[in-house]
């Protein structure tokens, strides 16, 4: 979220352009694989990352370098913004 534009319209680095803010729900809670879109920094395209997630924040752009499958219902999402040098996101990455 620090690298994003704004967080609850507060000014941020602007490295990536999103905006984030803050819910009074959880969202994206449990635990997920993470699959990787595209070859990065982390792994091959296809390869996969064990994580979980449990945020009280929401933002209008998750990334789309992977799919992150939520392992108690099988629902998926894009998330994650990676490459040769970057790997930004709110994932608890389970290495």
């Amino acid at each position: 979220m620090y690298l994003g534009s704004t967080i609850e319209g507060k000014d941020m680095v602007n490295i990536f352009d999103y905006k984030s803010e803050l819910t009074s729900r959880l969202q994206n809670f449990g635990y997920i694989k993470l699959v990787a879109n595209k070859d990065n920094m982390l792994c091959k395209k296809e390869e996969f990352i064990n994580a979980h997630e449990f945020h009280y924040t929401k933002s209008d752009f998750d990334g789309d370098d992977f799919t992150a499958i939520k392992k108690s219902t099988g629902k998926e999402r894009k998330c994650i913004i990676a490459n040769d040098n970057v790997f930004a996101g709110c994932s608890h990455l389970h290495l």
